[in-house]
C-alpha cells in the first residue's frame, strides 16, 4: 500500500495527478503562494490519473477555510505595509534638528 506523495501549489493552475500501478493513494501538501496550508491522503479507486477537477473539488472541500483564512491573512498584511510605508513616507517629511538649526541659523 503505497502513496504518491507531492506538493500542489494552489495559487497556480492544477495539473492532472497520475500514479504508477503500484500506487494506491495519494498524500499531498497543499501551498498556497509557497506556505504549507494542508496535508490531504486519500486512497485511489483504481484511477491512472486524478483530474485537475476533481483535485480542485477534494482540496477545495477539505480546505475552503483556510484557504479564505490564508487569502485574508495576505490582504490583512499587504495593507499593513503600504500603511507603515505610508507613515514612513510621512516621517520623512518632519523636519530633524539639523533642519531646524540650519534654518535658525539663516535666519540669524
Amino acid at each position: 500500500m503505497r502513496y504518491r506523495l507531492t506538493e500542489i501549489e494552489i495559487a497556480r493552475p492544477l495539473e492532472p495527478l497520475g500514479f504508477e500501478a503500484d500506487e494506491s493513494g495519494a498524500a499531498l501538501l497543499i501551498r498556497r503562494n509557497g506556505r504549507p496550508i494542508g496535508f490531504l491522503m486519500r486512497q485511489n479507486s483504481c484511477k491512472q490519473t486524478w483530474t485537475p477537477e476533481e483535485l480542485n473539488h477534494w482540496i477545495g472541500d477539505a480546505l475552503k477555510t483556510k484557504i479564505v483564512e490564508e487569502a485574508i491573512r495576505d490582504e490583512l498584511a499587504a495593507s499593513a505595509r503600504r500603511n507603515n510605508l505610508a507613515r514612513i513616507q510621512d516621517w520623512k517629511s518632519v523636519p530633524t534638528r539639523s533642519d531646524v538649526v540650519t534654518s535658525e541659523m539663516q535666519h540669524a
